[in-house]
């Protein structure tokens, strides 16, 4: 039986949903106060992943960015080659100029909309055509960083072959393939730590394959992975040891100074920033059994570098991992409204391309953790 509201009375039980906006639920039909609202839109600039790329602005929707080689600068074959008496023609052997490549790129253009009709936006106990921009700006990052990490997870980007000029040995393995390491990064110990030996061997192929350039900004230097993994490896022997030995972890930890303490791990680890994305991705279609899962899956961590301001410059060589290139559109929010139909449209517009750009600075573990 209906229950009918008089007024200022609203019943215990009573409750509109869970639906979707229309003209009719987006507002009780009494005035009460200390009205309370709950949602879930994630905040766009709390996606921790995207903050590790470098940002570069194109003129236009395709083109190519400068890839140069990174060997020149430290080549010294023989110590004579450069030497020239002061009596003599110079005759000192020319080595010649630094190769490079220019490789393409094709931006996408994605939109993210929702529509509204006057009688629900108007009527709407809250600022709903604010809150569904803001879903949506959410949603554009989600989808960003699932494109992102695609491309941060094939190998391909990361190996020898495809880039033998400018990387002494491929930028990505299994965990236990790592030349030192033993097994996976969550099972290390204080007498074989397992996370210390990757992080130093990538330190080591990186500084040599970047002649030192990335070194000199560590602040720079981020290890990425998921809370699952985070977790796993902050219950290992090997970090526990580590937070024993480091007063400052320690109490970053006990004192919830930072993000990852709620994971149990501190902002640094060996040297590292250590960078969890938790960002959540969900699958199914509206109505259907939920599923979803995190944008970093299980397993999978990427050490990157972002070398430089976040801002890159077109057209100059970057030493960071990761860019994305954007034309027009970096993340636009727009709204319309349509007079004849009393509707409001909304949506967020990107253009942009995700790649790896600099595999030398950075690797890309595999099978990193247990299952």
């Amino acid at each position: 039986m209906p229950q009918y509201i008089r007024d200022g009375e609203l019943p215990v039980n009573y409750a509109t949903g869970p639906g979707y906006p229309g003209a009719n639920n987006t507002y009780i039909p009494v005035d009460l106060s200390g009205k309370l609202r709950i949602g879930f839109s994630r905040d766009a600039k709390k996606f921790h992943f995207p903050k590790v790329w470098q940002y570069v602005e194109s003129p236009k929707g395709n083109g190519y960015y400068l890839k140069l080689t990174s060997q020149e600068a430290a080549r010294v074959v023989n110590i004579q080659d450069f030497q020239w008496p002061d009596d003599a023609p110079d005759r000192t052997s020319d080595s010649g100029t630094e190769s490079f490549t220019f490789v393409p790129f094709l931006t996408s253009r994605n939109s993210y909309k929702f529509r509204l009709g006057d009688k629900t936006s108007q009527q709407a106990d809250w600022p709903i055509v604010e809150q569904h921009g803001k879903i949506k700006a959410a949603q554009c990052m989600t989808a960003r960083s699932v494109r992102g990490w695609t491309a941060a997870t094939t190998t391909s980007n990361w190996a020898q072959s495809g880039d033998t000029a400018n990387l002494s040995a491929d930028h990505y393995s299994a965990a236990s393939s790592i030349p030192g390491v033993g097994g996976y990064l969550d099972q290390g110990t204080s007498t074989s730590p397992w996370l210390k030996l990757a992080l130093g061997y990538i330190a080591d192929l990186v500084n040599q394959d970047t002649l030192g350039v990335v070194d000199s900004e560590p602040d720079k230097y981020y290890v990425i992975m998921n809370p699952a993994d985070a977790r796993k490896i902050a219950s290992s022997p090997e970090i526990h040891d580590y937070m024993k030995s480091s007063p400052a972890a320690r109490d970053e930890i006990i004192k919830g100074e930072h993000p990852n303490g709620k994971y149990g791990l501190p902002s640094q680890v060996y040297g590292f920033n250590i960078l969890v994305e938790n960002a959540v991705r969900v699958t199914n279609k509206k109505g259907a059994t939920r599923a979803s899962s995190y944008v970093v899956p299980n397993g999978s961590i990427v050490v990157a570098s972002r070398t430089g301001e976040l801002e890159g410059v077109f057209g100059a060589p970057s030493f960071s991992t990761l860019s994305m290139f954007w034309y027009r559109d970096e993340m636009t929010v727009e709204t319309k409204h349509e007079d004849w139909d009393r509707l409001t449209y909304g949506r967020v517009v990107e253009d942009t391309y995700e790649t790896v750009t600099c595999p030398a600075s950075g690797f890309y573990i595999t099978s990193a953790t247990s299952s």
